[in-house]
């Protein structure tokens, strides 16, 4: 697990790589670091820890050999500190993210490098990715259920992590009550999510 400052250092070294094999990269952070980063930014609490950097990009085996080289140098033994998934699983939500209205890349003036260009998901953006990814666990477990594949209720397989990000969002976005809801776009994307809506509000 490591925490912003830490991930500042693996982003430097791997700048410094880069540097020295003339190449360059974008990182579009969607996951626990982009949290980190709207927290820094904006001066709110949020979770100080996350195993991965989730980036909305794809590389090439010279970027990820040098994204190893940094692990191996920090003697990290888990999977890539800069987390791929969700672009290579292509399961759809690469075509959903797209769609985002309410999507925004922000940029951090503290993680300026010389060959990464960083940005970060903007508040809106990550409550929209986090109850859509609450909505599609909800509907698994749903399915589940239906079919008889086991007893857990609706609801077991939905990260807490996202259930965390979302009060801490709707919070720092002042919407302190699930019945009354203020911001017009939140209030779309409730309705669009209307499974997530009503788990929160029980939750």
């Amino acid at each position: 697990m490591f925490n912003y400052d830490d991930f500042k250092k693996l982003l430097s070294l791997l700048d410094q790589k880069l540097k020295e094999n003339e190449l360059y990269i974008e990182v579009f952070a969607i996951g626990g670091f982009a949290m980190m980063c709207n927290a820094k930014t904006y001066g709110f609490n949020s979770r100080e820890l996350s195993i991965d950097i989730d980036t909305y990009m794809s590389y090439s085996e010279d970027v990820l050999n040098l994204v190893d080289e940094v692990s191996s140098e920090f003697e990290i033994l888990t999977e890539r500190w800069l987390n791929t998934h969700w672009y290579d699983k292509k399961d759809g939500f690469d075509d959903v993210i797209e769609s985002f209205s309410d999507w925004k890349w922000e940029k951090s003036e503290d993680l300026v490098f010389s060959n990464i260009e960083l940005y970060y998901a903007n508040l809106e953006g990550l409550l929209k990715m986090k109850l859509s990814a609450i909505n599609e666990k909800l509907e698994l477990d749903q399915l589940r259920q239906d079919l008889h594949f086991g007893i857990e209720p609706v609801g077991t397989s939905v990260r807490i992590n996202d259930l965390i990000d979302v009060k801490t969002i709707l919070a720092v976005l002042k919407e302190d009550s699930l019945q009354d809801v203020k911001n017009a776009k939140i209030k779309k994307m409730f309705a669009e999510y209307e499974q997530a809506f009503e788990y929160l509000k029980n939750n």
